[in-house]
């Protein structure tokens, strides 16, 4: 799962990781957990063109306006169109912020 607009705070749990608790930008008072028993941490300085994926190669990233993918036009390109797709996306709801699965 892929959540912009958040900030980790804490790996939760015992032993093991059960889930990671984030804060959205500017809401420090809106901490929510996310439940996940694998965490990893990712920094990509220069990203490989996807296919089908708006991609800018000059500097190396997909195509984004404030991490929204983007097409050459500056329309923002669906995460997916799939009605039972849409349905996972409620889980997001939570934050008043975009996210991507």
């Amino acid at each position: 799962m892929f959540r912009f607009g958040v900030t980790p705070t804490e790996v939760v749990g015992t032993q093991r990781a059960e889930g990671l608790r984030v804060v959205p930008t500017g809401e420090p008072d809106c901490a929510k957990v996310i439940d996940a028993s694998l965490i990893l941490t990712a920094i990509v300085y220069h990203a490989d063109p996807v296919s089908g994926v708006p991609y800018d190669a000059a500097r190396g990233v997909v195509t984004n306006n404030a991490g929204r993918v983007v097409d050459d036009t500056g329309t923002v390109v669906p995460v997916c169109t799939s009605p039972a797709a849409h349905s996972r996306r409620s889980t997001c709801d939570e934050f008043p912020l975009s996210a991507a699965y």
